[in-house]
């Protein structure tokens, strides 16, 4: 997988989260896959499951990250964006996997306005299921088959 991404940080390593590193790590991302969570026992998980590379209960994490994606409950949202402002670098971009748009977009690029581009996206997978096991168990499955 070519990226001109060399360093991307997911925020809330959870079921979303976790499977977007995990598919990053799949499909040959060659950069270094980094995660903030609130939950340290999801952050270790995570880096003991090798779905994340590094992880922090911080944002300083996110200093070096060229791609920064949201994977909170949307109702955190403003909290945390504005809470990772001063983390941003130059030039990074961000965006988010929640599944709800219109406004939340338009408050995250005011808030991020003059700091960096934000780009909204959309969840790549969504069940009752939650945690960054999840991914791991439901591909294992895949393949005992």
């Amino acid at each position: 997988m070519e990226s001109s991404f060399k360093d991307i940080t997911v925020i809330g390593l959870g079921l979303i989260g976790g499977s977007f590193a995990l598919n990053l790590k799949r499909h040959g991302f060659k950069g270094k896959i980094k995660a903030v969570d609130i939950n340290k026992k999801a952050i270790e998980k995570g880096i003991a499951s090798k779905v994340v590379d590094e992880g922090s209960t911080s944002y300083e994490i996110l200093s070096d990250s060229d791609l920064i994606v949201i994977a909170t409950p949307v109702g955190v949202y403003r909290s945390v964006v504005e809470s990772i402002k001063k983390n941003i670098k130059k030039k990074a971009i961000v965006t988010d996997l929640g599944s709800v748009k219109g406004h939340l977009v338009y408050m995250c690029e005011e808030i991020l306005d003059g700091i960096a581009p934000f780009v909204g996206g959309h969840p790549i997978a969504g069940t009752e299921k939650s945690g960054v096991e999840m991914p791991l168990r439901d591909s294992l499955k895949g393949q005992n088959s």
